[in-house]
């Protein structure tokens, strides 16, 4: 222990100190200075976990919905810190390693020592520090999940098109949502989309994914523009995971077909004569699929 001359113990920092002899004649000799280090402070770290329990579930997976997992913390300038990942076991999977540099924010993209994607499960954080006279730091995240389940969803309808102009037929459509896993689910929509793309009206989101009857309003309460239109459903899962479906397209249509026709004769006689066998029926008609 370096003690001061009063007897307490000297503060961290750097020192020097040199040795004197001197023999019988009086013959003095003092060696050169040497600098030691007093450092009785263990490295500083700061670790900040997330406070959602969301923000620890991420699916390295490629997709740009939470691919990778960052630690907020902050430490000393040190040799080494070492960063390690932990698989539920306890077993290190993955360490790196930050030299003589402050400690700050660290991203895990989810990968482990074989440059492969860590397999599905829980995992942890750990980073530590042991400085040059011993003193050491540590700290960890746990419950660390990595998630890269992708379910499948979609969307289907019962008609290719509907007239919502009150008569009683085919008034509505029916949009039947199809989301199979509801586990880690967060939420989901269906959105109405014109043919160039553009939204129109939001349906679903509830906690029940049941059939919904659509009536062609918009939240106006105005009737939508004829023409085709698209369902989309799109859902988000708490691991990123961001599934997207459309439906055919269907078609929006309260206009009734028109049509005029007549005849050029009000009355004929097809006995094979030559006079009036045959009468001619002149006709206009708006475009339908098919006209009887």
């Amino acid at each position: 222990v370096v003690a001061l001359v009063g007897g307490e113990v000297a503060g961290d920092g750097a020192y020097q100190f040199y040795l004197t002899s001197v023999d019988d004649n009086q013959n003095t000799a003092k060696t050169e200075k040497t600098t030691v280090y007093i450092d009785n402070t263990p490295p500083s770290l700061t670790v900040t976990p997330p406070t959602a329990a969301a923000a620890l579930i991420f699916s390295p997976d490629g997709d740009g919905n939470k691919d990778t997992f960052t630690v907020s913390q902050n430490g000393s300038i040190e040799d080494v810190w070492k960063v390690e990942i932990l698989n539920s076991a306890g077993a290190v999977v993955r360490t790196d390693e930050i030299k003589e540099t402050a400690l700050s924010t660290y991203v895990w993209d989810g990968k482990i020592a074989s440059n492969q994607i860590a397999p599905d499960g829980v995992y942890a954080y750990r980073v530590s520090a042991v400085d040059r006279a011993g003193n050491a730091t540590t700290d960890r995240i746990d419950n660390i999940i990595v998630d890269t389940v992708k379910p499948a969803i979609n969307i289907s309808i019962d008609s290719n098109a509907f007239s919502p102009n009150g008569d009683g037929s085919k008034d509505t459509i029916t949009l039947t949502p199809s989301i199979p896993v509801t586990v880690g689910l967060t939420s989901w929509k269906i959105d109405i989309l014109s043919k160039s793309g553009d939204t129109v009206r939001t349906l679903g989101g509830g906690n029940r994914i049941d059939p919904i009857v659509f009536d062609g309003k918009l939240p106006s309460g105005q009737t939508m523009k004829e023409g085709e239109w698209q369902a989309v459903i799109s859902a988000v899962y708490i691991n990123g995971h961001a599934p997207v479906a459309k439906s055919p397209l269907f078609t929006l249509d309260i206009t009734a077909p028109e049509a005029r026709t007549r005849a050029n004769n009000a009355i004929f006689s097809p006995v094979g004569d030559g006079k009036l066998d045959t009468v001619t029926f002149t006709q206009q008609a708006s475009e339908e699929p098919s006209w009887t």
